[in-house]
């Protein structure tokens, strides 16, 4: 989880503060001040002990600290000793109780007088003061505002249980929006590095981390029957008839949700990532709260609530928890939201509390207790600004213990609800409201981040005008703190590599502008496939496409013309509209050129890349409600898993095992499973064929192939009772098949007895591998196990096919469809080695 980047010295200033007396409250004042912000390594002695008083005789001495520290420091309330720099305590870091909270006297919630002093001309609070060169004890004011002090003087409590901002004395004094405590940390430093010449101030760290809560990940996708029809009457009952469409809409596919803004997000927020150093992952928060009361949430269970989840980890998002209300009473709640969130993205360890209801401090010693780390909740609802008085973060303090717990506490200046509900602001007022908080950062550095809640920004074709200012809004706060309207602030960024390891490819970078369709004239057409080289795969040849597509296909063409994808065309393209533009196996976009005014391929083999398909993956995105598009990848690209369009889409891992045909047939069969050969009975493939009487026919067309007696009736029985095809589809393969024998790009091999078919498989041909297509056998072949003797007499012809000049035609041997555990087993038995195709697939959900 992010902490904020430190900017301090290698070598730290070492300081000795000697004090009246150490106590768990100046000790975790101490480390936060002097440490945390200001940079500076400190040991505390008590001025009574030996040590203290060995270093007071010293002082007077030249050198007298020696190599052990560079500077002593004197807090306390007595005078200081002779030769000492001395801070006047005013005495709250030293007592070990509340001091209860006075109406009579509500501007001296503490022992002291609260004094407005001036400094340089600006003039500043004094919380407590002293008669100090200072005016007052930074370190005690430091404190009071960390340990919400106030929240444990005053009873005051809203409906919902929080500490209200009208309660607060930084807002009733008017420095709500200035970091009090921040300004105090300062002070301190510069007044330091006057007193001691080796000590400079540190610049303030510095460190920008988007966060968003999700509370409903979508507004009508997800939610039960019940619910939707009580959204249709209400939007009825209201007139509201456009968001009666619009639920509709979506609900069919042909429409985003209005919350469905993740990938909109996901797209500047791995901007930010790359242009600037300072800006960490996105952590988005997920309420896991079964349905009730406020707690308006998706079930648990909910698989759209598990899409939006695995969608923002594959693009680079963190994930927390985001507390419900019910949680914040009932300990068994707060276990089993945890429990769930934690079963789907492992271990947890930062929370933000729903309507930012985190009561002190029983409800961060149970936050401790349960593993959580970090608490993103320092804030107000009501108003924008520092509640604890500073942009850093810090340590929780238990004043009710007194002790620090291992919670760090993470500031809220600016949640998106304030600005548009509590104080009904529209994006032009709010970025002006925003101001203060945004100069107070480029002063005092610390952790910035904006609460932000998906249904706030919306990226679909529903959004509305005033939506998109906000995301406009969103946008110029996290670029304004992040500088980068400034070039010499922005850092480089890297470029990626092709998307498939091994492949050359030029970088092209057409993430903008817009894919164009381009039907194919009838000359285009005859030359196609001899345009073709011929390491190109199968599945961009004519005939196949023709197969898939409809005899009418289409190119999509990339905005700079250079790579285009086959889509299908005419009657086909009306049909399949809605559904998917594609669904064409082992499947690459292709590098095209114009030669003489036409497009046809290019013969350079490069593959496109990341850029290439991120831009056809917004396009399909904006144009299909549903996809199925296998791409021909050994690995998943993460680069290109980060820029998938949104939670509808997912990666599916497709294995197909490749055998290598070079090696020996024999060796292959006799590392055979124990499984197999307990059916086969045989210790080479040739004892049992011949001992069967089988004979093995390939076959390069399709007439020869016909001409074998119960093929065709094999084919259609074997295709129907293994797929389940009816007689269209089982007419159509027969056509392909046909089609793709009579271009020699395919060959059909034939397992039979006299008359008698046991089995037959189809397999194309696609520069040095052959791919298992089609297969099947007969009721008898099955019994028999034909197509085990069959798939070793494919690698038998293989191995013996050579070019003119001797060199062998096929090296391996592509086992498509290998998703069933039986069929993976079996193809291993040869030697197979599983490699994965990944499925890029949109749906509703």
């Amino acid at each position: 989880m992010s902490s904020t980047e430190s900017t301090l010295p290698t070598v730290p200033f070492r300081l000795l503060v000697v004090v009246d007396q150490v106590s768990p409250r100046l000790t975790y004042v101490l480390k936060w001040t002097l440490r945390d912000r200001l940079g500076i390594d400190f040991q505390t002695r008590e001025s009574d002990s030996e040590s203290a008083k060995a270093i007071e005789n010293r002082l007077q001495e030249q050198n007298p600290l020696g190599q052990s520290f560079d500077g002593v420091l004197y807090y306390g309330e007595r005078p200081a000793f002779n030769g000492a720099v001395s801070l006047k305590a005013e005495g709250l870091l030293h007592e070990k109780e509340i001091q209860p909270y006075t109406e009579k006297d509500p501007g001296r919630p503490w022992v002291g007088c609260l004094r407005r002093m001036d400094d340089q001309g600006n003039s500043f609070l004094a919380m407590f003061p002293t008669e100090h060169e200072l005016g007052h004890d930074p370190l005690a004011g430091i404190f009071w505002m960390l340990s919400r002090y106030e929240e444990y003087q005053r009873p005051e409590r809203d409906i919902l249980g929080r500490f209200p901002v009208t309660a607060s004395w930084l807002a009733r004094e008017g420095v709500l929006e200035i970091p009090l405590a921040d300004y105090y940390a300062e002070q301190l430093g510069h007044w330091l590095s006057k007193n001691f010449a080796d000590y400079t101030v540190p610049n303030p760290a510095r460190v920008v981390q988007p966060t968003v809560d999700v509370d409903l990940c979508y507004s009508y996708l997800g939610k039960p029957f019940l619910r939707q029809v009580g959204g249709w009457l209400k939007d009825i009952l209201q007139g509201c008839w456009q968001d009666v469409v619009l639920r509709i809409r979506v609900l069919m596919g042909l429409a985003y949700d209005p919350y469905d803004s993740y990938a909109a997000l996901q797209d500047l927020h791995r901007r930010w990532e790359t242009a600037s150093a300072l800006c960490k992952k996105p952590l988005y928060f997920f309420l896991m709260a079964d349905y009730g009361g406020l707690d308006q949430g998706h079930s648990p269970q909910s698989r759209y609530l598990h899409r939006v989840i695995r969608f923002l980890q594959d693009t680079g998002a963190e994930i927390g928890w985001h507390p419900s209300l019910r949680s914040n009473t009932d300990e068994a709640f707060a276990i089993q939201e945890k429990t769930a969130l934690e079963a789907l993205v492992g271990k947890v360890f930062a929370s933000r509390q729903h309507y930012l209801a985190l009561n002190l401090p029983e409800r961060a010693e149970r936050l401790e207790a349960m593993g959580l780390r970090f608490e993103y909740s320092m804030g107000f609802a009501e108003r924008p600004g520092f509640k604890a008085g500073t942009l850093h973060p810090f340590g929780f303090y238990d004043l009710a213990r007194e002790q620090e717990l291992p919670l760090l506490m993470f500031p809220v200046a600016v949640m998106d609800a304030t600005l548009r509900h509590h104080l009904s602001l529209n994006p032009e007022q709010a970025w002006e409201r925003v101001q203060p908080v945004l100069k107070a950062w480029e002063r005092y550095g610390g952790f910035f981040t904006l609460l932000w809640h998906n249904s706030t920004v919306d990226s679909g074709p529903s959004a509305s005008k005033d939506q998109d200012h906000w995301r406009v809004f969103y946008q110029k706060c996290y670029e304004k703190v992040l500088d980068l309207a400034n070039p010499s602030a922005l850092i480089s960024i890297p470029s990626h590599g092709s998307l498939i390891e091994g492949h050359s490819c030029e970088q092209e970078g057409i993430t903008e502008g817009r894919w164009t369709v381009r039907a194919l004239t009838a000359a285009e057409r005859k030359g196609w496939d001899a345009a073709l080289p011929p390491a190109v795969s199968v599945y961009h040849r004519i005939t196949y496409l023709n197969h898939c597509l409809g005899r009418q296909w289409s190119l999509l063409l990339s905005p700079n013309q250079r790579w285009a994808m086959p889509i299908p065309g005419g009657l086909a393209a009306w049909i399949k509209v809605l559904r998917q533009p594609l669904m064409v196996q082992h499947y690459q976009v292709l590098r095209v050129e114009v030669w003489e005014g036409q497009i046809r391929p290019s013969p350079e083999v490069s593959l496109a890349n990341e850029h290439i398909y991120a831009s056809l993956l917004k396009f399909l995105d904006r144009s299909y409600a549903w996809v199925d598009w296998q791409l021909d990848c050994p690995e998943r690209p993460g680069s290109l898993v980060e820029l998938l369009p949104g939670p509808r889409w997912t990666w599916v891992a497709r294995p197909s095992y490749v055998i290598d045909v070079g090696t020996s047939s024999n060796e292959k069969w006799r590392n055979y499973s124990d499984h197999h050969r307990r059916y086969l009975r045989y210790p080479l493939a040739d004892q049992g064929r011949q001992r069967l009487g089988w004979e093995f026919l390939p076959f390069s067309t399709w007439d020869q192939a016909v001409s074998q007696t119960g093929l065709e009736q094999t084919l259609e029985s074997g295709l129907h009772s293994k797929l389940g095809w009816n007689r269209l589809k089982i007419h159509k393969a027969k056509l392909l098949i046909r089609n793709m024998l009579s271009e020699n790009k395919g060959t059909l091999f034939l397992l039979r007895k006299s008359e008698t078919c046991f089995a037959a498989a189809v397999l194309w041909h696609s520069g040095n591998t052959l791919i298992y297509q089609f297969a099947w056998d007969s009721p008898q072949g099955r019994s028999e196990r034909a197509t085990m003797h069959l798939v070793h007499s494919i690698l038998e012809w293989a191995r013996a096919q050579s070019n003119p000049e001797g060199q062998p035609t096929f090296r391996f041997l592509d086992m498509e469809g290998s998703e069933i555990s039986g069929l993976q087993r079996f193809y291993a038995g040869f030697g197979g080695e599983p490699r994965l195709y990944w499925r890029i697939i949109k749906r509703i959900v």
